[in-house]
């Protein structure tokens, strides 16, 4: 296979461990991710060389294991590194990297599918057509591009999951929530309908470009990197 990395890699971040996030979210986000997990496994070949941004703490980068050739989770946090690394230490196919999804230190046109789950689109800010670039950059031609973000219709159960999480102190908007906790952490989330996530992604070289209702609340895009 040939060499993933270049030479840029970044320094360790702290976080939650994501195992415990997701233990507090209401069943509609519980759905949502199982339903964009099958999804993200249907996308996936024996062949293939698979990356997923935002692994956090191995839920998608373990089962996709199972069905690829090989498997490089990377996240900008160290607790989810070491949360994914114990769950796939028996995985000869997988490895998982402190990186950020900004500047990823893998060389140009190495993967086959590239992922980037539960939303994390969404959260990204000023930083997103900089990650998706990069998610370009490093998925081969005719190659996949592929994740989910929360619909319009997510709102409530939006709430609830931050609510759970000690975010009371919500502002909301038609699109977005702005979230803090008594610690004064914030966390700022979009919400799409179709037509802002195509607009989103158009801005890129893609042959075909799909979005489709994953669930009632989420939303699933596809995206097939074009040839020169």
């Amino acid at each position: 296979m040939p060499s993933l990395y270049s030479s840029n890699m970044n320094e360790a971040v702290y976080g939650v461990n994501f195992d415990r996030i997701i233990e507090q979210a209401p069943k509609q986000v519980h759905s949502y991710l199982n339903a964009e997990l099958a999804r993200m496994l249907e996308l996936a070949t024996p062949n293939y060389v698979v990356l997923e941004v935002g692994c956090g703490s191995g839920r998608v980068l373990a089962p996709l294991s199972q069905y690829c050739r090989y498997v490089v989770g990377i996240d900008n946090q160290a607790v989810q590194i070491s949360a994914s690394a114990e769950k796939i230490s028996r995985k000869e196919n997988v490895e998982v990297v402190l990186a950020d999804a900004s500047i990823m230190p893998f060389n140009d046109s190495i993967f086959d599918l590239s992922l980037i789950p539960y939303n994390l689109l969404a959260g990204l800010r000023y930083q997103t057509n900089v990650v998706l670039e990069e998610m370009v950059r490093v998925t081969k031609q005719n190659g996949i591009i592929a994740g989910s973000v929360y619909s319009e219709d997510a709102l409530e159960a939006q709430l609830e999951h931050y609510e759970n999480l000690g975010f009371n102190d919500a502002i909301v908007s038609s699109d977005y929530i702005c979230a803090a906790n008594a610690e004064g952490e914030t966390i700022f989330v979009e919400r799409f309908t179709p037509d802002k996530l195509r607009a989103l992604l158009t801005g890129f070289d893609f042959r075909r470009l799909k979005v489709e209702e994953l669930d009632p609340i989420s939303y699933f895009f596809f995206a097939v990197k074009s040839s020169p």
